[in-house]
């Protein structure tokens, strides 16, 4: 019984199939009218927020702060000092480094210095450099197991009588 369709209920199926989508492009269309993106009206989104909020409500907003000189690039200089100054070829592997230790959740220690250094595990002053700038970098120090006491608490400690000799 409901197996077949005739070509007469086709027909009236598809005509108001298409009759429903037109009506609904119809009402898109006339409700929400395209926009010229060009208009000024548009937010210009590369301004400052601060700017902004001050063109819209009119209120006069803080000046933004100068650019305070940095003393850390105005004493650089070409000459490598400290320990891990990095030269472009160590910033290249400690980048390769990273990668891998990042797509690699099994990685260790040798592998990412294989991958950033080149250099296997070993005795070489290369390989000890880069030893030290993965450790610097991806080993975080241990916390001492007892800390050491304060003046404070070593002053009440005396005063109970719990001082060792």
């Amino acid at each position: 019984m409901y197996d077949t369709i005739t070509p007469e209920q086709w027909v009236v199926g598809l005509t108001v199939s298409i009759l429903f989508f037109c009506g609904l492009v119809w009402a898109l269309w006339h409700y929400f009218p395209a926009r010229d993106i060009s208009s000024e009206e548009a937010p210009d989104h590369t301004r400052s927020s601060v700017r902004y909020a001050a063109e819209i409500t009119g209120s006069n907003p803080e000046p933004e702060p100068p650019n305070l000189p940095n003393p850390a690039s105005e004493s650089r200089t070409d000459d490598r000092t400290g320990a891990f100054a990095l030269d472009d070829a160590e910033r290249l592997a400690v980048t390769k480094m990273i990668y891998h230790k990042a797509s690699d959740p099994k990685a260790t220690k040798a592998s990412a210095v294989y991958v950033g250094f080149g250099v296997k595990k070993g005795d070489s002053a290369a390989y000890r450099r880069a030893s030290a700038i993965y450790d610097a970098l991806f080993v975080l120090p241990e916390p001492d197991k007892y800390p050491l006491m304060t003046d404070e608490q070593r002053a009440a400690r005396e005063e109970l009588g719990l001082v060792i000799r």
